[in-house]
């Protein structure tokens, strides 16, 4: 079930935006089990979030997605039932960007060492940090994938891993959109937006912190949106690379 302190932050990270705090994936698919290993399931006092695995003992995620304790299930499918595919884990630390900022969204990042190694298999895989990504160009087709909701307006979260594809949206006609329905935030060149074409389907609470995949590639980190806008997604770009190996450690 989405927690509603998880929507106060996407509310406070988009500036008190009234009314529906992200668009739902209405559309999407449910995904052939454990076909995206890479995929972690991170529970917290404040609800469902996702992330990826980067190294056997690091999952990145989202920073606002931060909450007081947080459990990791890698090799899920079901968000509400055990599986011999997976793996749990406690959080022994959470490393949330130093720029982070929850009323502007900047650097939405954060970092969370396990407590253990994970055992990588068939169902457990690392998704592999990309060189720095500059900009993914207009109209570049990529996968999201959570347990947020499915439905407009609803209160469960998906029990299986959904995915639906989107479009990267020029970040100046994404400024645009969110300046036109007045909300004021600035799409930095460290953010990505992305939707379909109709503007159906992104990502919804229970999504944040999760992946975006272009091509083979991962580009960004699931951050903010608003329902009728693009969803906003915080850039792998050279700065946060740069970051993630300094705390993780390997090449830059």
């Amino acid at each position: 079930m989405a927690n509603p302190r998880m929507w106060m932050l996407a509310v406070i990270l988009i500036n008190s935006i009234p009314g529906d705090t992200c668009v739902e994936i209405i559309g999407g698919r449910e995904v052939k089990a454990h076909s995206k290993p890479f995929m972690a399931l991170i529970r917290g006092d404040e609800g469902l979030c996702g992330g990826a695995l980067i190294k056997q003992d690091w999952v990145l995620t989202a920073a606002h997605c931060k909450s007081n304790v947080m459990n990791v299930t890698l090799g899920a499918h079901s968000s509400s039932r055990p599986e011999k595919e997976q793996q749990q884990f406690a959080v022994a630390r959470a490393i949330p960007h130093s720029k982070f900022n929850l009323k502007t969204g900047v650097s939405d990042l954060m970092l969370l060492k396990l407590n253990k190694p994970a055992r990588l298999n068939q169902y457990v895989k690392i998704l592999a940090l990309p060189k720095p990504v500059k900009d993914e160009p207009k109209n570049t087709q990529c996968t999201i994938a959570g347990w947020g909701l499915t439905q407009p307006n609803g209160k469960q979260a998906s029990d299986k891993l959904m995915a639906v594809n989107v479009k990267v949206v020029n970040r100046k006609e994404c400024g645009k959109i969110y300046k036109k329905m007045k909300i004021k935030i600035k799409i930095t060149s460290d953010m990505l937006c992305a939707w379909d074409d109709q503007g159906r389907k992104d990502t919804s609470n229970g999504d944040s912190g999760g992946p975006l995949v272009c091509g083979e590639k991962f580009v960004a980190v699931v951050s903010f949106g608003k329902k009728g806008a693009p969803g906003v997604y915080t850039l792998l770009s050279s700065k946060h690379v740069k970051w993630i190996h300094k705390i993780i450690g390997g090449n830059q």
